[in-house]
């Protein structure tokens, strides 16, 4: 499968409370660029009329819903509506208050705003687990002939948690973690939580990640444990309040590694063919054979996997050796890409 067009008829919609849809306008006026969009009165228990009314067309649905409401999320195992084999309308869920929403908004329309005139800056992680290292050296190996992207190997070998959470703020494309955690976390590089990404104020628009992808079990529950006593935001929708991230996709339960290296293949293959939208991405990896059950978008499904300006030049000069002669390889091609980036900023 070949990614879709960018610009295939699509149609961007949000449904929610009417007091929240309107902190909304500006998101959906930067999606008119792109395509029709709509604003509609409702919840959760609304989401198969809506899909109804749609008529078969491809869309991305962002539901919004109240804080103190039990989420609707449970009804739907996969991120497109009837799971597989349906990939027309994908869903994304936000559950936010009205100042993080209208906060939420502002960081996801500059992220639409971001330019598609450089190669994408994808990082992935990993722990030192082997399974887990043979996995990126093959997706490393699958990415190399790929002009659309700049893969950088940020795997906990390479890179301590202290530098590496200061190096994701460089705005990437997406973010791909495969490996163990739970609700709270990451169990990679000594642990890595909200608390360690994002330790004070919310990130800035050019440190935002536009997509994360957390092949992680549970790391897409509601919530997760912040203390023996109480329970806090799990990890993606933390990610998303935090502005760590534009959209996450991340499951609620347990996963299997065999279909993780699957979806790991498949998504960064989309991304490798230079596919932007979330929606583009996900499709493409379910057709390679990766199954999305259990897991959901967290954010706008509307979302593109673009970086922010200089963010693989960024990456490239972070300090994460891979080991003898791979580590002398990777430093002459990531100085080849900087030679090439300085005299392409310079000539354009």
């Amino acid at each position: 499968m070949s990614c879709l067009p960018e610009n295939s008829g699509s149609v961007w919609a949000a449904l929610g409370p009417p007091s929240l849809l309107e902190v909304l306008v500006p998101l959906r006026d930067e999606h008119a660029r792109w395509g029709e969009t709509r604003l509609i009165p409702g919840g959760a228990s609304d989401i198969e009329g809506v899909v109804r009314s749609l008529a078969g067309r491809r869309a991305s649905l962002l539901v919004i819903e109240d804080t103190g409401e039990v989420s609707g999320r449970s009804g739907y195992t996969s991120p497109f509506h009837d799971g597989a084999g349906d990939d027309n309308v994908l869903l994304g869920w936000l559950q936010l208050d009205r100042l993080e929403l209208a906060a939420y908004v502002d960081r996801a329309a500059a992220i639409l705003r971001r330019r598609h005139d450089e190669p994408n800056a994808v990082v992935l992680l990993a722990p030192r687990e082997r399974r887990y290292l043979d996995l990126l050296d093959r997706l490393e190996r699958s990415a190399q002939s790929s002009p659309a992207m700049k893969l950088l190997r940020w795997s906990a070998e390479r890179i301590r948690r202290k530098p590496l959470v200061d190096a994701l703020r460089l705005g990437a494309g997406a973010v791909l973690y495969s490996g163990h955690g739970n609700a709270s976390g990451w169990f990679a590089y000594g642990g890595v939580n909200i608390d360690h990404l994002c330790p004070g104020e919310p990130w800035l628009h050019d440190h935002t990640s536009a997509l994360v992808f957390s092949l992680s079990c549970n790391t897409g529950l509601m919530t997760g444990r912040a203390s023996e006593t109480e329970t806090r935001r799990g990890l993606a929708h933390q990610m998303i309040a935090r502005g760590v991230a534009g959209a996450v996709l991340a499951p609620s339960g347990d996963t299997m590694h065999e279909n993780s290296r699957l979806l790991a293949k498949g998504l960064t293959g989309a991304l490798g063919r230079g596919c932007a939208r979330l929606g583009h991405i996900l499709a493409y990896a379910s057709s390679e054979g990766a199954s999305l059950e259990g897991y959901a978008v967290i954010g706008d499904p509307g979302l593109h996997a673009v970086s922010a300006d200089g963010a693989a030049l960024r990456g490239a000069r972070v300090f994460a050796p891979a080991s003898d002669e791979q580590n002398l390889a990777a430093m002459r091609e990531d100085r080849t890409y900087e030679l090439t980036c300085t005299k392409s900023r310079s000539s354009g």
